[in-house]
């Protein structure tokens, strides 16, 4: 959680923003749900929402929404910007301890965020001793919840529609294993990537069958 200031226009253009994509957004992900309720991704030239933030870096973060609040308080911050790993393609930050329980929080290079929903709530609903409710003290907070992904897969797929990707099954395949412990997971994302986007494509199809003779070796 990281408490932000942003001026009222450019909150404004944000919220025009979503709304004015908010059924094509949601559209995307109830077409996306597959029969096991697993949740693909929204493709990165859809109706999403993606931002690349701060290059990735955020200082003086929370794990607290608690906390996040008391500080939104102390600084009159109108935003609390909150950060969950993607389900399907996550990226994971580095933390470093900082005094008074916040943290300086760094992503990896090239991660992107999707803007998951936008919601308004009070002062007094984050810190209800300091900003009693009903009192001159309260003010309108905006929360921005987004998904840290890592869109590699995606991106190679979208290499390769614009103008061919040589080794594509092994740009994947590396993608893949090059993490500890969610190696069965990407396997499973980057398959159904292929599936779902595969069509003509015979060079996907043959990719996504490598990528499952890779699980069922694990």
């Amino acid at each position: 959680f990281r408490p932000l200031v942003l001026s009222s226009a450019a909150l404004q253009e944000l919220i025009d923003t979503y709304l004015a994509s908010k059924d094509e957004y949601e559209k995307v992900v109830s077409q996306a749900c597959v029969e096991n309720d697993a949740v693909m991704v929204p493709a990165l030239d859809t109706g999403a929402l993606w931002f690349t933030l701060s290059q990735g870096s955020f200082a003086t973060s929370y794990a607290s929404r608690w906390d996040a609040g008391r500080r939104l308080v102390q600084t009159n911050a109108n935003v609390l910007l909150a950060i969950q790993a993607d389900s399907r393609s996550p990226s994971y930050p580095e933390h470093m301890s900082l005094r008074g329980g916040s943290d300086d929080v760094i992503y990896p290079s090239g991660t992107l965020f999707r803007l998951l929903r936008l919601a308004r709530t009070t002062s007094s609903d984050l810190e209800p001793q300091a900003c009693p409710a009903g009192s001159h003290r309260q003010w309108s907070v905006t929360v921005i919840e987004l998904v840290a992904t890592d869109p590699r897969p995606e991106a190679f797929l979208l290499l390769d529609q614009w103008s061919g990707l040589q080794q594509l099954e092994e740009l994947l395949l590396a993608w893949a294993e090059e993490t500890n412990g969610g190696q069965l997971q990407r396997l499973q994302h980057a398959t159904a990537l292929l599936l779902k986007g595969g069509g003509m494509k015979l060079h996907w199809l043959k990719a996504a069958d490598a990528l499952r003779r890779r699980q069922e070796e694990m």
